[in-house]
């Protein structure tokens, strides 16, 4: 009762939604992401999946070269982990992943997984950047993370954006959700 317009960046489950009136504005993709060179172009999320529980070591065991891996996460208060994570694992999962923790902002993962050779990690970045800055954008059961596979909802580490109102909330608010959802996103502001 305290909040009339929320924000939400990752998808809710049916009982998070009772009470609330949610409006899809957008999505994103976490981008799995590999050091320079690697000529691998696709895991699966098995693979992933056996990468962070220390299953799997080496590239070689994937397909790849013989370089030891070096999955990186991020710490746990960040939602991209929680998401993440949540793929990969499924929500029930309790365990910890086996990988090297790091505290790094968007601007700092691109640049950390260039210069570790065997890096696996993952950020919310542009393909374009990625590439520019040298750093392989790895497929993910053989799905990039580019606009049309994002938006229909196949690559697997999409995520929604949605606004959220409670369905009690003042009819001014709900005025202004209507007419955001009527001008594309672009609600005129009185």
């Amino acid at each position: 009762g305290e909040i009339d317009i929320g924000l939400v960046a990752r998808n809710l489950d049916p009982a998070e939604k009772t009470g609330l009136q949610v409006v899809p504005i957008g999505h994103d993709a976490i981008v799995l992401l590999s050091y320079p060179g690697n000529p691998l172009d696709n895991l699966t999320l098995a693979q992933i999946q056996s990468i962070y529980l220390g299953k799997i070591s080496y590239w070689s065991e994937v397909g790849g070269d013989a370089k030891k891996m070096v999955p990186l996460t991020r710490e746990k208060s960040a939602a991209i982990r929680t998401v993440f994570i949540q793929e990969v694992f499924g929500k029930q999962f309790d365990g910890q992943e086996r990988a090297f923790t790091i505290r790094a902002s968007k601007e700092k993962i691109l640049p950390t997984i260039k210069r570790i050779t065997g890096a696996v990690g993952y950020g919310i970045v542009r393909l374009e950047e990625a590439r520019s800055q040298g750093v392989k954008v790895l497929a993910v059961e053989g799905k990039l993370p580019i606009e049309e596979n994002i938006v229909q909802g196949v690559y697997p580490f999409t995520r929604g954006h949605y606004l959220v109102v409670p369905t009690n909330a003042p009819s001014i608010v709900q005025q202004w959700v209507t007419d955001f959802v009527r001008f594309g996103g672009q609600a005129p502001i009185n």
